[in-house]
């Protein structure tokens, strides 16, 4: 059991989400798409003031922290010592702007500017308050999650910054079978699962500045689901955390992780406007360029100016969403860092209004 203390700081709502649409839109099939079983990003929660953290700019927003998550959100504070400064005291809900004015340091390298509310945990600014002894270990942990099958796959945007013996941590537990870890990370190189590479799970990760990671990250994870399991909580640890830095998570969504596509299996044909191709490539790059997507998937290109008129519609074949060979792609291109898509291979999905826009069309 999870035992919760909080403050006498602020207050809790409920969740919002949002959606952007844009110029030219790519939509799976409904029938093949990811159930979300899970999704919060705290923008429904209802800040209040602040307590003991005192402001370094005149007119910063009144309302800006709260102790308590989200309804069915749990926070566990029994494993930090009393004391310390309140609205960094175990996690907490704040505002990112706020956060970032009193605490500097790179903080504001969460890219979160148009975020409201983010969860932070942060032994740096805890500890600029007298408190009892020892380090700082707190838990975050979600409302229960419906799960069905052998596996979920978690996103969330994350900013970690490592020092001493900070530890960030999430552990899956079930309501049958034995617990997982998902994510461990370590601010020491002698205590690691692994060392530090792009995307780890399991590592030392080293300090941002220095090394190069991001402050600021999309993590995905997938998670095997013991066999019988109806209902998932995710435990966000934060520990071994005293004057340190931070760990903050925003966007958290969990889905049956069913959906894959690749798009392999799309039928390339030759190109039709875009002949920039070097001439050592052109006998093996022949069939390279689609505009039909995959059976169930559906392009919007109506945001596209002049997409009904390949006569004035710029190239062709980049006015809205594409499919195209990778390596012809680039080369047409002239490359300009296209190349570094490592992920891509094969057939990719593209939207370039950089090359579109090389040849006339509408404003």
């Amino acid at each position: 059991m999870i035992n919760s203390m909080v403050g006498t700081l602020c207050s809790k709502g409920k969740f919002a989400f949002t959606v952007f649409f844009c110029a030219s839109i790519l939509l799976a099939s409904s029938a093949q798409a990811q159930t979300i079983l899970f999704s919060e990003d705290f923008e429904g929660l209802v800040l209040g003031e602040k307590v003991d953290e005192a402001d370094l700019i005149d007119n910063v927003q009144d309302e800006v922290c709260s102790p308590d998550g989200p309804e069915g959100w749990t926070v566990d504070r029994t494993g930090v010592p009393e004391g310390g400064v309140l609205e960094f005291r175990g996690w907490n809900f704040l505002s990112p702007a706020w956060w970032d004015e009193v605490a500097g340091q790179d903080r504001g390298g969460f890219a979160i500017t148009s975020e409201n509310v983010v969860a932070v945990a942060d032994g740096d600014e805890w500890d600029d308050a007298t408190h009892e002894p020892g380090n700082m270990n707190t838990f975050l942990v979600t409302p229960a999650i419906p799960v069905s099958g052998s596996e979920a796959e978690l996103v969330f945007d994350t900013s970690w910054r490592p020092d001493g013996t900070q530890e960030a941590q999430i552990v899956a537990k079930f309501d049958t079978g034995d617990p997982v870890e998902v994510l461990h990370w370590y601010s020491q190189e002698d205590n690691p699962a692994g060392p530090y590479e792009d995307g780890c799970l399991f590592c030392y990760r080293a300090d941002p500045l220095a090394d190069g990671f991001p402050a600021d990250e999309i993590v995905e994870a997938v998670i095997p689901v013991p066999s019988g399991a109806s209902e998932m909580t995710l435990e966000f640890g934060y520990l071994n955390a005293g004057n340190h830095w931070w760990w903050a998570v925003d966007n958290i969504n969990v889905n049956d992780g069913d959906f894959f596509e690749d798009f392999e299996g799309v039928e390339l044909g030759p190109n039709i406007e875009e002949d920039r191709l070097p001439e050592d490539l052109r006998g093996d790059l022949s069939e390279v360029w689609t505009d039909q997507a995959p059976e169930g998937w559906t392009i919007d290109d109506s945001g596209v100016p002049g997409f009904d008129d390949e006569t004035n519609d710029g190239v062709t074949e980049w006015a809205g969403w594409s499919f195209a060979n990778k390596n012809w792609w680039t080369a047409v291109a002239g490359d300009q860092r296209r190349s570094e898509f490592d992920g891509g291979e094969g057939i990719v999905l593209i939207a370039d209004p950089d090359e579109w826009d090389d040849q006339s069309h509408p404003s």
